[in-house]
């Protein structure tokens, strides 16, 4: 499945603050309310010395079911490479999952020749066709709290108002 997300965010955001903290993989990794526990890795042995990626393994904590009637640990391997507009990342989990992203700073328009800056996540998630409905809920819920928890982070050091 495809996954969007779109975060505006506030007016006073520049563009140079806004990219820095995306290419701030732990502040990243962070951010995203499931995570309990990430450490930078190796590169596996394989892999092509050119490999720009910077490897990560990160632990989420997830309910498997609802009202914490089973609750359990993932533990996966991300890679994040650094691009002139964002970040790309790929994360590989146990049973398959595999999803490629690509993160940006965009300019949208608003209403009159307003413009305003949008964080935009663009994935392709690959997953057992059992799991597709928990995996898409869990990444949409998630990364929606990413991207607000982003927006803070943005504002926080700014004196900017988070205005939705």
């Amino acid at each position: 499945f495809d996954h969007t997300a779109r975060t505006p965010l506030p007016t006073g955001i520049t563009h140079a603050s806004a990219h820095a903290l995306l290419q701030d993989h732990s502040a990243i990794i962070r951010l995203n309310p499931l995570v309990i526990a990430h450490e930078r890795c190796d590169q596996l042995p394989a892999e092509d010395p050119s490999n720009t990626t910077i490897p990560y393994l990160v632990t989420d904590a997830l309910d498997y079911l609802p009202f914490g009637l089973w609750k359990g640990k993932v533990t996966y391997r991300v890679e994040f490479e650094n691009t002139a507009d964002g970040i790309r990342t790929n994360a590989y989990a146990a049973m398959g999952f595999v999803s490629e992203s690509v993160w940006k700073i965009e300019e949208e328009k608003g209403e009159g020749e307003e413009t305003r800056l949008v964080l935009v996540e663009t994935a392709k998630v690959t997953c057992p066709r059992a799991l597709r409905l928990f995996v898409e809920r869990t990444i949409r819920t998630s990364h929606d709290e990413l991207g607000r928890r982003f927006v803070e982070k943005l504002a926080g050091g700014s004196g900017v108002a988070v205005v939705p």
